[in-house]
């Protein structure tokens, strides 16, 4: 079994994907997802992991009557329920939706545990779960300590990460976001997400093409904040 991120394996749905569960395509269960779906519902019980094959799925934790805040955004060949299926938890802790069309493979807890039981399987599910926990770690902690501005900086920078073809000073988000989205995912109200973004474009850091929005000036959005990005920010393609 090799999920090496440089040489993805495939998964059930016949998408290319780097994850531990590559190794068993045959009993996956592969569903696809219209933008706004939702695929989790919090305290739902744990019945398996969910492997994103392709799009890009939001975790999410509601906060208030119609509000939630966005705490993990996982993409292909990352996992729903990693933490739940490694801890023995009887229900999921979270929320999920897809962000934008994607394609989930199902594989129930029998078929993931069962992964884990050799040596090389446990060291990737704790891998797995460790990614998750201090994704989630750096999450509350830029929610919870930075200015408006700067998580919205934070969330743009650690969003454009999974455009795999970047450039050094561009890269694009690989999908569209509305700020009813981004204002879940940096906790702000969505007229204060759309006066930051308008001031971001009026200094021709950031722009938007085909509806995504695209960072123009990688460099000059990273000096925009004084957070220290290297213990905010997580690879989003870490699996």
């Amino acid at each position: 079994m090799n999920c090496n991120p440089e040489q993805p394996q495939w998964c059930a749905c016949g998408q290319a994907t780097a994850c531990m569960f590559s190794s068993i395509a045959s009993s996956g269960i592969t569903t696809h997802y219209q933008s706004g779906t939702e695929i989790i519902q919090k305290f739902m019980p744990n019945t398996g992991v969910h492997v994103v094959c392709a799009g890009a799925v939001a975790m999410s934790e509601v906060i208030a009557p119609q509000a939630s805040l966005v705490l993990d955004v996982v993409a292909g060949g990352g996992m729903l329920g990693i933490i739940e299926c490694g801890l023995d938890l009887r229900r999921y802790h979270f929320s999920a939706r897809a962000l934008t069309d994607s394609v989930v493979t199902f594989f129930p807890l029998n078929e993931a545990r069962r992964l884990c039981m050799d040596s090389v399987g446990e060291m990737k599910a704790l891998a797995a779960v460790s990614r998750s926990f201090r994704q989630l770690e750096r999450r509350y902690v830029l929610l919870g300590s930075a200015e408006a501005s700067d998580r919205l900086i934070a969330t743009l920078l650690w969003l454009s990460g999974m455009d795999k073809s970047a450039l050094d000073q561009a890269t694009t988000i690989p999908f569209e976001l509305t700020s009813t989205t981004l204002s879940s995912l940096i906790g702000a109200r969505p007229e204060t997400v759309t006066r930051l973004m308008n001031q971001l474009r009026a200094e021709h850091l950031i722009g938007f093409s085909d509806g995504r929005i695209s960072i123009t000036d990688l460099k000059g959005l990273k000096a925009r904040t004084s957070l220290d990005l290297d213990r905010i920010l997580i690879n989003p393609m870490m699996s």
